[in-house]
């Protein structure tokens, strides 16, 4: 399954909004307060993935919004986390986490290769739950967290270093204590970035 940009973003917006308690309308005034002459009817467009192309100038003002409702910092990267594998043309879809990664400042692999369906593919690696519970357990949004596992582990996520790590048959006591070497690495990933 695919999805399009705007769709991860304007689902990320929409939990967002949610998670602020603030209905369409509100969160349209305030982006009018940024410059974005947006009705409660366009974010209704956004949120269900019907708009067309976002701007960059768009998407940083709707995390300036995002940030100012919920009270808290909204990364690019956090607007652009996907679920899904993400079309960017019609001949280059990408992994979920691959917009995530290159805002973050991961760089963009440029040794792609062609499907059977004649689409370029860019290697990726699914986030899986061991990820996802990593980031929960050291206090950071799973798009940080994935940024700073792909620039420990050339692009790969925990679970595929993990995995990448322990010997064939390797059993659940083994993926656990390998998964709780890495999250340490990820911690000292995380503390160093966060003085950058």
């Amino acid at each position: 399954m695919t999805t399009s940009v705007t769709k991860v973003v304007g689902e990320n917006i929409r939990v967002l909004r949610r998670d602020a308690r603030v209905t369409l309308d509100q969160f349209a005034a305030v982006a009018r307060d940024y410059g974005l002459a947006w009705s409660s009817g366009r974010l209704g467009s956004l949120e269900s993935g019907t708009m067309a192309a976002l701007s960059v100038e768009t998407l940083y003002t709707l995390a300036v919004v995002a940030g100012r409702l919920t009270g808290r910092t909204v990364t690019l990267a956090e607007l652009l986390a996907a679920r899904d594998e993400v079309t960017i043309t019609e001949r280059l879809h990408i992994g979920p986490a691959a917009l995530a990664l290159a805002v973050s400042g991961v760089p963009v692999p440029v040794s792609a290769a062609f499907t059977s369906e004649g689409t370029l593919a860019t290697p990726t690696y699914p986030i899986r739950d061991a990820d996802r519970r990593a980031c929960a357990d050291l206090g950071v949004d799973l798009a940080t967290g994935i940024a700073a596992m792909a620039r420990l582990w050339e692009g790969r996520p925990l679970s595929a270093q993990r995995d990448a790590i322990a010997e064939p048959g390797a059993n659940a006591q083994r993926l656990g204590i390998i998964a709780r070497r890495l999250k340490a690495q990820l911690k000292v990933e995380l503390a160093e970035g966060n003085t950058h």
